[in-house]
């Protein structure tokens, strides 16, 4: 996994198989790094091993390419994550209701719902 690092990040400390990289932003879009270096089959060329897969940066491949265009591949790599992350949160937010039905259901606050008339409607009481 790759990632730009922001303000929230200043100062952690880097764990093992935790690479840093500062690229200069008036030459390389850190975006853009980020975007090629996490890419799956640049990951896959750098790798070793099978059950415990190391990469070695050294042989992760980036495009040579003038920086306007690096920015416009930055940007559609900087809406990727995010689109990433919503969707982490949402299946966290989606277990979580779950969770809290499942609570609702077995604690005996909330009732199953009630099986459908001949409408297919139910009373509306339940979950």
């Amino acid at each position: 996994m790759t990632r730009v690092a922001d303000d929230q990040d200043a100062g952690a400390l880097l764990g093992p198989h935790v690479h840093l990289l500062r690229p200069d932003p008036a030459r390389l879009d850190p975006w853009f790094l980020a975007g090629f270096l996490g890419a799956e089959d640049n990951i896959a060329s750098a790798s070793t091993g099978s059950t415990h897969v190391q990469v070695t940066p050294g042989r992760l491949r980036v495009p040579l390419l003038p920086l306007e265009d690096q920015r416009r591949y930055g940007e559609a790599f900087r809406r990727v994550y995010e689109l990433r992350a919503a969707v982490r949160r949402t299946a966290d937010l989606a277990a979580d209701t779950a969770a809290t039905l499942t609570t609702g259901l077995t604690a005996g606050v909330l009732l199953p719902p009630d099986a459908p008339d001949s409408r297919g409607a139910s009373d509306g009481r339940s979950v």
